[in-house]
């Protein structure tokens, strides 16, 4: 599923700067390479000595390098009896003042926004302008426009850059993990974790979050890539309702909770305010989103995978999904969801009725209320309330969630480091000081002038450049530039970013978002890795299946066909490869399950 929403943020990628591959001009690191890797159980040195510890020698006094382990291979910093750092690690900056440069491949998702100072160059911007000064890395950025066209390109060159953002989703032949692992494509960061101690301890602090063990360490001894992280787990999208309606109603933002009461107060605007109150995608959910779960299944067509009671299920071609399309069905033909729902594959299509304010329910972010709320007051000058955080819809109230309520850390953002990297130990470094609580607060806020400023409590705020730019460009993409970018790149963020500025209600909207029970009983497991040759089985049966199910699935929501055609469909949906797909799926689980 996340390739598929790889390859639907692809599309906005533009203002190619393709340069040259793995090419360190400005840096010559012959003689003064970091130390190398110790190897995973290494000398854990002088744990009492802190972060500015560790055995000094003569050596690491000369060395050019401020990195976690020092030149002898002892730690800096202190450990727990699984080797896991105890605490965050201070780095002493700058890391290097060799002179050293990396090669990064990533992208810019709003280049039109480059200042002018910058001519035209992410890397002459403020924020890797200001991660330069602190660090001393020289980052020579290559902008990818067509991030899977680009990437191609440079497999088929072997000349990789030194670190590549997003490879894990690009690279689709083979099992990622045999690029790492047999291929000789990406390290094994696990190889190198000494000198990551701030994203290990991100990743360990909490024994409790599986879901973060699980996504790093995919089997013992292997950590496939960095990515990016919130500090806490929030849940990032849900539904907002329209207050000054729901006035008029007589309800409450807290009364819609059912799909029943989503139904009623659906119809009582559709006879008293707009005449399609409701729109859904061509995908149902969003591509990427889970908020319609209640019927155990997603409402995402090529929604993937998910398990019941040790049984592997396929989204799409259950007995749950099509109670999924008869719902939508019903509200189709009763005239609740817009008839151009068909042509909606993100937010970006449904922008000019979202904000002429036409439908009751918008699909948002927590920060994104500002825009709208900007846009229904100014339509309609007696409204008292604006769009009011709702929770997801469920069958009956009290209904315990299994699918899709997880509040995940994680973003869409990763890094790898190259193994042709001449300096991976600095490389490592760099990003590992994305994780710091320093590293993170820049990641968060930016440079400070620009981006933010404190007020006068103390804290820091969004200026109003970012979060009401006068070219309409909203907080998040500013943020893409101006801070992390979240949407492509490793590190960690601050939750209290999506609610920094005057006039947020981000902070309710999380409380109220997550307020619903969740046991995340049915969720695949993202550790599950496939063999060799089951990815190749996988390679020829998702595309067909993607396509008949993208097809003729919607065909049953805008009446097309008979509900009496399920069966039909399912066994159609059968013969293109659903029956192959979910053997090997399931071979995959029940030897994962095996060893959890």
């Amino acid at each position: 599923m996340k390739r598929i929403i790889t390859l639907l943020l692809a599309l906005v990628f533009i203002l190619a700067l393709f340069a040259g591959c793995n090419n360190n001009t400005n840096n010559d690191t012959t003689g003064t390479t970091a130390p190398s890797a110790t190897n995973s159980g290494g000398t854990t040195g002088n744990n009492d000595a802190g972060n500015s510890g560790g055995t000094s020698t003569e050596g690491e006094q000369s060395s050019p390098y401020n990195l976690a382990v020092n030149t002898d291979g002892t730690l800096k910093y202190g450990v727990d009896a699984n080797g896991y750092p105890i605490e965050p690690y201070d780095y002493e900056l700058p890391l290097t003042t060799a002179g050293d440069a990396l090669t990064y491949w990533t992208t810019c998702w709003v280049p039109n926004d480059i200042p002018a100072d910058a001519d035209g160059q992410y890397g002459r911007t403020p924020y890797p302008e200001e991660l330069k000064k602190r660090t001393g890395v020289n980052i020579e950025y290559v902008i990818a426009a067509d991030a899977m066209t680009d990437f191609s390109v440079l497999m088929a060159s072997q000349e990789l850059e030194d670190i590549m953002s997003g490879v894990a989703w690009y690279y689709q032949e083979k099992p990622f993990r045999e690029a790492v692992l047999s291929e000789g494509y990406w390290i094994n960061i696990y190889d190198y974790k000494d000198y990551a101690p701030n994203y290990l301890y991100q990743v360990t602090k909490d024994p409790s979050d599986t879901e973060m063990f699980d996504r790093t360490f995919p089997e013992p001894g292997l950590i496939l890539s960095f990515p990016m992280l919130w500090d806490s787990g929030e849940i990032q999208m849900n539904y907002m309702a329209r207050g000054d309606w729901l006035d008029l109603y007589g309800k409450t933002a807290a009364d819609i909770k059912t799909v029943d009461q989503y139904h009623d107060f659906l119809t009582w605007c559709k006879a008293n305010t707009t005449d399609y109150p409701h729109y859904i995608y061509q995908t149902m959910d969003m591509a990427g989103t889970s908020i319609w779960t209640m019927y155990d299944t997603f409402a995402v067509v090529n929604g993937g995978a998910y398990v019941i009671d040790g049984a592997v299920q396929w989204t799409g071609v259950t007995s749950r999904d099509k109670q999924q399309a008869e719902l939508f069905r019903t509200w189709n033909e009763e005239g609740l969801i817009d008839p151009e729902w068909e042509s909606f594959v993100t937010n970006q299509e449904i922008d000019g009725g979202v904000f002429d304010t036409r439908y009751a329910f918008v699909q948002t972010t927590a920060n994104g209320a500002m825009e709208h709320n900007a846009a229904l007051f100014s339509q309609n000058a007696n409204a008292e309330t604006g769009w009011l955080p709702v929770t997801r819809p469920v069958l009956t109230e009290g209904q315990t969630l299994h699918l899709g309520g997880q509040a995940s850390r994680f973003h869409y953002g990763s890094s790898c480091v190259a193994q042709s990297c001449e300096n991976i130990e600095l490389a490592v470094t760099w990003i590992d000081y994305k994780y710091s609580d320093e590293g993170a607060f820049l990641n968060t806020f930016g440079v400070e002038g620009i981006s933010f400023e404190f007020n006068e409590k103390g804290e820091p705020s969004f200026t109003e450049f970012m979060y009401a730019n006068p070219t309409g460009q909203n907080l998040t993409m500013l943020a893409t530039l101006y801070c992390l970018n979240e949407l492509s790149d490793a590190g960690m963020r601050s939750n209290m970013g999506r609610w920094a500025f005057p006039g947020s209600e981000a902070p309710d909207a999380y409380r109220v978002w997550a307020d619903f029970k969740y046991d995340n009983a049915y969720t695949w497991p993202s550790s599950v890795q496939f063999s060799e040759y089951q990815q190749s089985q996988l390679n020829i049966y998702t595309g067909d299946v993607s396509t008949f199910l993208t097809e003729n699935f919607i065909q049953f929501i805008n009446g097309s066909k008979s509900m009496a055609e399920w069966d039909s469909f399912v066994e159609t949906a059968n013969t293109y490869g659903v029956t192959s797909i979910l053997q090997i799926y399931q071979e995959a689980y029940d030897t994962w399950k095996r060893t959890h």
